[in-house]
């Protein structure tokens, strides 16, 4: 019987304490509802930690993309070097067609002179005549292979660039700069567009040609008299109409450079004579791709912003024959990095890099 009163005790004991907890629960709700209605609503919200990266943020990841650039021009600079090259001019596409275009026309103006001093010979034999060199369908002549590559040639010049994303156009300047600082003073760099000595063979076949031209219609005048030399004034009449029609195409201005055609292989006998002193070379580039991205990373307590750049170039070392000497797609990445103002990972400047 002790023993169930005890425990019978310690139920209700329990069962009191219960009550008690639950009460103090409910005094303690009661008790926050009435602070809250006496305090003001607040539309305060804790901050997120959130970080967003403009569009227009680009500078960083262009700094990083033109320093991955420069590196991969010092590499193709030690390779020209171990190539033992002591004199080079730099070429673009453009540059190898108008040499090619130049050289092509330099003969083809040759060839026409020579048909020129053949048709104004004086021989009277039939048999004289026949031997000439017959007038090529194909020379200098509109709607000919020779016009059809000054239209070429005008489409080398054209310009197109389309920028999107994080996708960078590298400046050709910029890596010719590299180039040539990391190649100094081991190696002699020409870059075509600051030479300003301008060769005049081209003009002086032309004008050669000019004055066969007015040769040619004298003897026009003179041989349309008599019944003898009528094959000759044919072929002098179309030489003429030939001429006219090059020299038409040659001081036209192509609508969509503003350039002459003229003026492009007067550019081709530039590079040309660079090309025919001793010892030079020409180095070939090609700039792939560029671009750069921006990564950012957050949490609740801090937000944090990285940047990237990278570069893809194509170079070739050849010979004046166009013998490849060297050659090589370099590609080169930073990964990503954060720019700051001092103990800096990446400089926000390279004013005393070598």
């Amino acid at each position: 019987m002790v023993n169930k009163t005890s425990a019978e005790k310690t139920i209700e004991e329990l069962k009191k304490e219960l009550e008690k907890v639950e009460l103090q629960q409910k005094i303690a709700v009661a008790k926050k509802a009435t602070l809250k209605a006496k305090l003001p609503d607040s539309e305060v919200k804790a901050l997120e930690g959130k970080l967003t990266v403009d569009e227009n943020v680009t500078i960083e990841y262009q700094i990083l993309t033109y320093k991955a650039m420069s590196e991969i021009a010092s590499q193709i600079s030690r390779e020209i070097k171990n190539q033992g090259a002591k004199r080079v001019i730099i070429f673009n596409q453009n540059d190898l067609n108008i040499v090619l275009s130049y050289k092509t026309i330099l003969e083809q103006t040759n060839l026409f002179k020579k048909q020129y001093e053949e048709a104004m010979k004086e021989e009277k034999e039939k048999k004289v005549a026949e031997k000439m060199l017959p007038v090529p369908t194909d020379i200098l002549v509109a709607g000919t292979t020779v016009l059809k590559s000054f239209v070429d040639i005008a489409s080398l010049f054209r310009t197109d660039t389309d920028i999107k994303g994080n996708k960078i156009d590298i400046v050709d300047e910029a890596l010719v700069s590299e180039i040539a600082r990391t190649l100094q003073p081991e190696v002699t760099i020409i870059y075509p567009p600051f030479i300003n000595i301008v060769p005049d063979k081209l003009l002086s076949a032309i004008f050669e040609l000019s004055k066969l031209k007015e040769e040619a219609d004298r003897k026009i005048a003179i041989w349309s008299k008599g019944e003898q030399f009528q094959d000759k004034v044919a072929q002098l009449k179309n030489l003429n109409g030939q001429y006219e029609k090059v020299l038409t195409s040659l001081v036209g201005v192509d609508e969509k450079t503003g350039i002459s055609r003229l003026e492009k292989l007067i550019k081709g006998e530039i590079l040309s004579t660079e090309l025919d002193k001793n010892g030079t070379d020409i180095l070939y580039l090609k700039v792939v791709a560029g671009g750069g991205n921006n990564k950012a990373t957050r949490n609740l307590l801090w937000s944090r912003l990285f940047h990237s750049g990278g570069a893809i170039i194509t170079y070739f070392l050849l010979n004046k024959d166009g013998v490849i000497k060297a050659s090589k797609t370099f590609y080169n990445t930073t990964g990503y990095k954060q720019f700051k103002n001092s103990g800096s990972i990446v400089d926000l400047n390279n004013f005393y890099n070598q």
